[in-house]
This record gives structure tokens, C-alpha cells and sequence, in this order.
């Protein structure tokens, strides 16, 4: 996260001077070749309304998100079901569905 936030506190005044000249011809290609090319995850022209702060706490949160993407675990519906046994849960049920695997079951009373 540390490197995220390094990342975006260098690269946001870029960002902020490309839209503050987005309305001219060399403004345009600025923001192409820095949407292509900068890995900061930049809302000023889908959300210019929540001002600089909170678009630069997204840009922070969103941009982690996107660089870390490498590091998350996938598992398969068999491995999410063999973890749900393990802690106890009953009726297991799991699927391919949505965004990977969705599974479903049941905490058993004490």
C-alpha cells in the first residue's frame, strides 16, 4: 500500500494538470497517452464532482486494487468447499457463477 500511495502522490499533479487543460488540442493527447500509460486509476472525467480529495482517496484505494490484482488467490469450487467443511459449516453448496466461485452454506448450532 505504501508504494501505491507513493505512486499516486507522484503521479496525481500530472494528473490534475492534464484535466485542468482538457478542453484544448494538446490536452487531449495528454489524457490519451496518460490513460494508455499511467497505472493511477484517475475519476476526474467520469466523477469531476467529488472534488480533488475524495478523488484522490479513490485513486489511491483503486489503484491498489488494480496493481494487486496479481496477488489474489483463486481457488477452485472444490477448495472453497474443502475450507467451508473445515471450519464446521454444513450443506455446502458451490458454484461457478458471477465473478468466480459462489458458494453457499450452513453454520451448524452449538
Amino acid at each position: 500500500m505504501r508504494s501505491v500511495q507513493r505512486l499516486v502522490k507522484l503521479l496525481w499533479p500530472l494528473h490534475q494538470a492534464v484535466y485542468k487543460r482538457r478542453d484544448s488540442q494538446n490536452g487531449q493527447r495528454a489524457i490519451s497517452f496518460l490513460m494508455r500509460w499511467s497505472p493511477v486509476v484517475d475519476y476526474h472525467y467520469a466523477y469531476a464532482q467529488l472534488g480533488g480529495e475524495r478523488l484522490y482517496e479513490w485513486a489511491v484505494l483503486d489503484t491498489h486494487d488494480t496493481l494487486t490484482d496479481r496477488h489474489k488467490h483463486f481457488r477452485s469450487a472444490d477448495e472453497i468447499e474443502s475450507a467451508l467443511h473445515s471450519f464446521g459449516m454444513r450443506n455446502i453448496q458451490t458454484a461457478y457463477a458471477g465473478n468466480g466461485v459462489e458458494a453457499r452454506a450452513w453454520k451448524p448450532e452449538r
